[in-house]
């Protein structure tokens, strides 16, 4: 989640008071080095909508939360440093476990 707060911060930035679009998020998001491999190519970015990538992203910062906290749920939301109970409504959202 805060990298995903990060990336929106830069975006704003970026944009200068202007609407931040989906070429924006998808221009910070291939310079991020850890982005999810297939994600957020060119080919997958511009078929995919902007809320369909943001909903990606989330999912895959949240499955990495969960693979480096062992599936411990709580620790995955501290690391996340999002409420667990968020964390839930996310895992069910995603059909995550």
């Amino acid at each position: 989640m805060r990298e995903l707060e990060h990336l929106i911060e830069r975006a704003a930035v970026k944009a200068g008071g202007r609407a931040i679009t989906a070429e924006l998020i998808q221009e910070e998001l291939a310079r991020e080095k850890n982005a999810a491999p297939g994600i957020f190519d060119a080919r997958a970015a511009e078929a995919m909508p902007f809320h369909e990538s943001v909903a990606s992203w989330e999912r895959h910062l949240i499955e990495q939360a969960l693979e480096a906290s062992h599936g411990n749920k709580s620790d995955a939301a501290r690391k996340l440093g999002i409420h667990r109970r968020l964390l839930y409504e996310k895992l069910t959202q995603f059909k995550i476990l």
